[in-house]
């Protein structure tokens, strides 16, 4: 008998999380649901994972539930608009504030101008627009824009090549951790993870709270990759909860159980809408 190791994680929206789409899911191979806490408020999670839990009694079949921290979220503040930043031209993004207009943006992440420097690459809104830094003007920091487009409020900012000096977790992100511990949930996703010491901090935070679940890593950083052997020994974790996998075992129709391995690390990926150009060429 083939065993598929690969476990399929669905995040769930006002549409999916309806008890028929559920139990759908579930009937296709759905083995764990992600609860996004970049956006919705507690009670709608709360409101999901009671569903979640429903269906996979209904189902008879145990169903993981991940709770997906936002971490630390560097964006440009408002935008007159919808501001064209063309291929080609120049793009001031600033600390001060201000409303962004006439190739000039503000963001609020204060120590963007001391955590780059002059070549850093700057992507903004999922990186629609390619920028390169270069110079540094106190709390100007003046792009070159490689690849343009088109730019609204509160769009985000990555810069690949740079170690932000931003904390991997927010005071926000403690207090969902709390909510979530509480609630259930089988798994903590930590995003924008640099070091072995932001997972450690994560659970010792956990601790704290009197509940350790095991912690998924979101590898969005150059950073993460020169992860030392030592502290990624620390902190890593099976993929499948002790309690689902004892769960799986006593189920006669269970195919995914894996005791004493751990699963091969999983790609996730999003889907973003077109890229709009805009040249000045």
């Amino acid at each position: 008998m083939t065993i598929r190791r690969t476990k399929i994680l669905a995040t769930l929206g006002p549409a999916s999380r309806e008890p028929a789409i559920l139990d759908e899911l579930i009937r296709a191979g759905l083995d764990a649901v992600r609860l996004n806490f970049s956006h919705g408020t507690h009670e709608a999670h709360a409101e999901t994972y009671r569903r979640v839990r429903e269906a996979s009694a209904r189902a008879k079949k145990p169903i993981a539930v991940l709770q997906d921290l936002q971490g630390p979220k560097v964006r440009i503040g408002l935008v007159k608009g919808e501001m064209p930043v063309p291929s080609g031209s120049q793009l001031v993004i600033t600390t001060r504030q201000l409303e962004g207009e006439n190739g000039v943006v503000s963001t609020v992440y204060a120590g963007l101008p001391r955590d780059v420097v002059a070549g850093d690459s700057i992507l903004l809104d999922e990186g629609r627009i390619t920028l390169r830094v270069r110079e540094i003007r106190g709390e100007d920091i003046v792009c070159d824009v490689e690849d343009g487009g088109f730019l609204s409020s509160n769009k985000g900012i990555n810069v690949p090549g740079a170690a932000l000096t931003t904390s991997a977790m927010t005071p926000k992100d403690e207090a969902d951790l709390r909510f979530g511990l509480a609630l259930g949930v089988d798994f903590v996703a930590l995003s924008f993870v640099r070091r072995g010491t932001d997972v450690e901090n994560l659970r010792e935070v956990m601790r704290g709270l009197g509940r350790v679940v095991p912690i998924v890593a979101k590898i969005e950083k150059p950073q993460a990759s020169m992860l030392s052997t030592r502290s990624c020994g620390r902190a890593k974790a099976s993929w499948w909860p002790e309690e689902i996998s004892a769960s799986r075992s006593r189920s006669s129709t269970s195919r995914l159980t894996r005791r004493g391995s751990s699963a091969p690390p999983t790609r996730l990926e999003s889907s973003s809408s077109p890229r709009r150009r805009c040249s000045s060429r």
